[in-house]
This record gives C-alpha cells, sequence and structure tokens, in this order.
C-alpha cells in the first residue's frame, strides 16, 4: 500500500484481470476497467493470476518517471529493501505504508 500527497494516479486495464486495492476494499478489474485514486487515497495493486496484465498507469501531474529511474538508480544490480524503496520514493512523493 502506498499513498501519494500530490499526485493522482490512475490505472485502464488492456489485458487480464488487475487486482486493487482501495483502502480495505479489493476489487478485480478486467480489461476495460478504469480506476482513479485521488491524492491521499492508499491503494495498491498486484496480478493475482497467472495470465499477463497489461496497462495504463497514467500519473498527474507528469514526472512518475524520475521515481522509477531514482529506483533504478539506488538499486544498480541488487533488489532493493522496503526501507530503501520507501525512502527514494518519499523524494516523489510516494509514500509506502505497507
Amino acid at each position: 500500500m502506498h499513498r501519494h500527497e500530490r499526485l493522482c494516479d490512475s490505472f485502464y486495464v488492456l489485458e487480464g484481470t488487475l487486482t486493487l486495492r482501495i483502502g480495505e476494499h479489493t476489487v478485480s478489474a478486467g480489461a476495460g476497467s478504469y480506476a482513479c485514486f485521488p491524492p491521499g487515497v492508499a491503494h495498491c495493486y498486484r496480478n493475482d493470476t497467472d495470465a499477463p496484465v497489461r496497462m495504463l498507469n497514467i500519473n498527474s501531474p507528469g514526472g512518475w518517471d524520475r521515481v522509477l529511474r531514482a529506483l533504478v538508480f539506488a538499486g544498480g544490480d541488487r533488489p532493493l529493501d522496503r526501507t530503501e524503496i520507501g525512502r527514494v520514493s518519499a523524494e516523489y512523493d510516494m509514500i509506502v505504508l505497507e
């Protein structure tokens, strides 16, 4: 789970079934589904199936690519642990909650 203070995070499912968790609620979102999480709303997503999921992740305002680059740079050739992900992500308006 994570949230953003300024970022609006939305998902459009192109293929497969994406599991979305919004606070305490969990929803299965199939192809054609759209979900939008305004700033401050705790959420996460995952693929609970063996089939691939393709989605568009749309963020506003722009600049989300910076957190992805920062995470790659911080990890180098090794996986990051939760603490490192939280520390790096917090600099880019992604507050890791669990």
